[in-house]
């Protein structure tokens, strides 16, 4: 794990114990890169809210105005309910598994897609209830590409990395990527 202490904006103890490998011994230090998974959603929500703020897109559109080859489920699923986890489409982790394959299998957007689109109905009447769900922000994650003409990746590293400085956050679109 690695700790800091930050003090009137000034580090003033930063350290990191343990292995970031254990089989390799490669040792964890306070330069380790992250992978944080599911805290992307953060940043596709910020990115989703900003566009919708400029005025490029619209909460309470159809996500299908935008990403068209999602099925018409019968229901209109919004924006605003991919970010609300309260659209009914179900959540891909669980397609996976369906479909004979593993969470450590390389996992592409276009795979993940195509078992999003080919969904036959939804879990439950969007906006009804809640349920966590990746194919969601995946989703969102598409919204800004087609809305932004960037990948979220792109928009995240021109909007908010950048102009703050995190010089070392990134997304890894690419798998092969060490």
């Amino acid at each position: 794990f690695a700790v800091a202490v930050i003090e009137g904006g000034r580090v003033v103890f930063k350290r990191a114990y343990g292995w970031a490998n254990v089989e390799h011994q490669v040792p964890f230090t306070t330069s380790t890169v992250f992978e944080f998974a599911s805290v992307a959603k953060q940043f596709a929500g910020f990115a989703v809210a900003t566009l919708a703020k400029e005025g490029r897109l619209n909460l309470d559109s159809p996500i299908r105005s935008y990403l068209p080859d999602v099925p018409d489920f019968g229901e209109e699923i919004t924006v605003r309910q991919l970010l609300h986890h309260t659209s009914g489409i179900r959540d891909w982790v669980a397609l996976v598994q369906l479909a004979g394959k593993h969470s450590t299998d390389v996992l592409t957007d276009r795979f993940l897609m195509r078992l999003i689109c080919n969904q036959q109905e939804l879990t439950f009447k969007p906006g009804e209830q809640f349920q966590y769900s990746n194919s969601g922000y995946l989703l969102l994650a598409k919204v800004v590409e087609i809305v932004s003409g960037l990948t979220l990746a792109q928009w995240c590293k021109q909007h908010i990395f950048k102009p703050l400085g995190m010089d070392n956050t990134f997304f890894m679109e690419d798998h092969r990527q060490v």
